[in-house]
């Protein structure tokens, strides 16, 4: 993996600087393919749309947020964006409470949380050896929502 420049993005809730560093290039060789569609490459890590700020936890689309910079830049000033904090991937737990919570959100958002909070409830039972851990209640009750919430006429979706 090589890494690609680090952008500094200005948070719209607290207006504080949030790095995120980007790739510029990798690969998927030894890579693991799950059958929920998770792919864990260490030369090809996840690139996070859904973040939270470092500075006041709030829940960002990181793409959304402005950027204002990068680092290394030769047209910044040296410790111009000292005070950036890398952002904060949210928990299994967030996401799940975010996907109870979705409210007129559009539908790729929605799916995305949806997505990371059936990923982070499988990653328990990824390498769990001899017998997989058994689904929770809530578990279960939260993926027959979502399967329920699912339009099956659009392949992407």
């Amino acid at each position: 993996m090589t890494p690609g420049p680090t952008i500094v993005r200005l948070c719209q809730e607290c207006g504080k600087n949030i790095k995120q560093y980007t790739i510029g290039s990798g690969n998927t060789f030894g890579s693991r393919l799950w059958t929920d569609g998770k792919c864990i490459a260490e030369m090809l890590p996840e690139d996070y749309l859904l973040v939270k700020c470092p500075h006041c936890l709030a829940f960002l689309w990181i793409e959304e947020q402005q950027e204002v910079g990068r680092i290394g830049d030769s047209y910044n000033k040296p410790n111009t964006f000292q005070d950036a904090l890398a952002f904060i991937t949210p928990t299994t737990d967030e996401y799940f409470t975010l996907a109870e919570n979705l409210i007129n959100q559009d539908l790729m958002k929605s799916r995305y949380i949806r997505q990371h909070a059936w990923w982070g409830g499988n990653d328990a039972r990824r390498c769990s050896q001899p017998i997989p851990t058994p689904l929770t209640s809530k578990q279960r009750n939260r993926l027959e929502y979502s399967a329920a919430n699912l339009d099956i006429s659009d392949p992407d979706l």
